[in-house]
């Protein structure tokens, strides 16, 4: 959305469901609706455009608004059919969300729109692709495709990727790819890409428990503790159960970074406590997992799939981000060094954690601007 708040928990997408029919697809695009002016996509400021935003707009500004959107997303909105490309037509749908099933749990108050996209394929036939022409700082596409009636599972496709949808012939309905929308892999891909490379605080946590003891099996036992506490906080979180309020979560996380690495300057072994803590910690930190899937388009009367999925690609992150590390500083356990090494990291990640904590308790106790005034837009 726009440009994130220094936080681990944020993504950044727009939302297209597509239904393929026989001779053409439509689609529902849904975004922010302050991301079609140019001049709030390129500016540093963080404050996200709200409902209110909008309200007091005039309607020459949304006429603005809905003439840059389409400039937009016809540059980055574009399919490919037999190896030719296509410019899909995108007109104005409405003023607001789209898919409520998706974000009835969402606490934002962004000022969304949806746009409605149509591909006509004529007599052409081969495979179908869309291209998602954005720049590599911008929003990936959370994707969902309706054919013959079924949903096939969400996928994200990223900035300058090209994604097979169908294979179309003329006179016939087109044969979804099914084998790109794997429910398991795209969720597991997900749950990986979180942590690496987008979970900066994750990834620091995880080696704060690294640097306590570099040997593999407390090491395996505290990551796999961890992925079992944030599954249970993670599933309730996005089922709603459990309420997710970043402005505590966010800062508590950061705190637990800090924790870790400092109790590393006390102990150079696993105590009887620390798996106990491990799993705490990691009911914290599924909550702020949680966040991120509520952020996406899951279906929360399926949720089985999606949340162990997502966690199983966490897990295998941890593992790789464990793997790195022993390979990076193996040679060191044996040496007098490997001693310094510890300390001055564990320090370090400290260090870090305490300025996150510091830094999101600081943006929580700012004036909140997105806070949400029950307005109703009546727009011509």
């Amino acid at each position: 959305m726009l440009v994130p708040f220094a936080s681990g928990h944020q993504v950044d997408q727009h939302f297209l469901k597509l239904f393929l029919q026989d001779g053409h697809l439509t689609g529902r695009l849904e975004m922010d609706a302050g991301y079609c002016l140019p001049d709030l996509r390129s500016a540093d400021d963080e404050t996200l455009p709200t409902n209110d935003w909008l309200a007091a707009k005039t309607d020459a500004e949304r006429d603005r608004i809905l003439i840059e959107g389409k400039k937009y997303l016809s540059s980055i909105l574009l399919f490919q059919l037999g190896g030719e490309q296509r410019v899909p037509d995108i007109g104005f749908g409405k003023w607001g969300t789209d898919w409520p099933v998706y974000f009835d749990q969402r606490g934002d108050t962004f000022a969304r729109m949806v746009w409605d996209v149509r591909l006509d394929y004529g007599l052409a036939s081969g495979h179908l692709e869309l291209v998602w022409n954005e720049d590599e700082d911008g929003p990936s596409l959370a994707l969902a495709i309706e054919s013959n009636g079924k949903d096939l599972p969400l996928s994200t496709v990223d900035q300058g990727e090209e994604r097979s949808l169908a294979y179309v012939t003329p006179g016939r309905k087109a044969e979804p790819n099914r084998a790109v929308f794997s429910s398991w892999w795209a969720w597991l891909v997900a749950g990986f890409e979180h942590v690496l490379p987008l979970g900066l605080d994750h990834i620091l946590f995880i080696l704060g428990l690294y640097f306590l003891s570099a040997k593999w099996k407390p090491l395996l036992a505290q990551s796999l503790v961890f992925t079992v506490a944030h599954t249970i906080t993670l599933g309730l979180t996005v089922a709603g159960i459990i309420p997710f309020d970043g402005e505590i979560v966010e800062p508590l996380i950061a705190l637990s970074i800090a924790y870790v690495a400092i109790e590393n300057l006390f102990f150079e072994e696993v105590k009887p406590w620390r798996l106990s803590l491990i799993f705490g910690l990691g009911l914290l930190h599924g909550m702020g997992f949680g966040s991120v899937m509520s952020e996406l388009p899951v279906d929360r009367s399926s949720l089985l799939i999606p949340v162990l999925n997502f966690n199983l690609g966490v897990e295998i992150a941890q593992v790789a981000v464990l793997a790195m590390a022993f390979a990076a500083t193996c040679w060191f356990h044996h040496k007098p060094s490997w001693k310094v090494i510890r300390v001055v990291a564990s320090v370090l990640i400290a260090l870090v954690g305490l300025y996150w904590t510091v830094e999101r308790v600081a943006n929580a106790m700012k004036p909140d601007e997105t806070t949400e005034v029950q307005t109703q837009l009546t727009l011509s």
